[in-house]
């Protein structure tokens, strides 16, 4: 169940907090044979329903393990400039 503009600036209930992705890909309508490309919201539940949990998880694990890098790699970077302009 998605958020309206209002609901996502307040503070959410504990019970209500859901997990959501940014699925970017090719959308479609059943019966009708024209897709369009977009990135949207969904629901980590949506996501297992529309796809099975197993896709999810394997998905999900890849996606993690890649923001773990570029995380690294980001910092790393970061560090080594900063170094380079100390030693100036």
């Amino acid at each position: 169940m998605a958020l309206n503009d209002d609901e996502r600036r307040n503070k959410m209930p504990v019970k209500n907090y859901c997990s959501e992705y940014i699925v970017h890909g090719l959308f479609g309508k059943p019966g009708t044979e024209n897709g369009f490309f977009g990135a949207y919201w969904i629901p980590v539940r949506r996501l297992a329903g529309d796809v099975g949990r197993e896709a999810v998880d394997l998905e999900l694990d890849i996606f993690e393990q890649q923001q773990t890098n570029w995380r690294k790699e980001e910092l790393d970077k970061w560090e080594e400039e900063e170094a380079e302009e100390e030693a100036e």
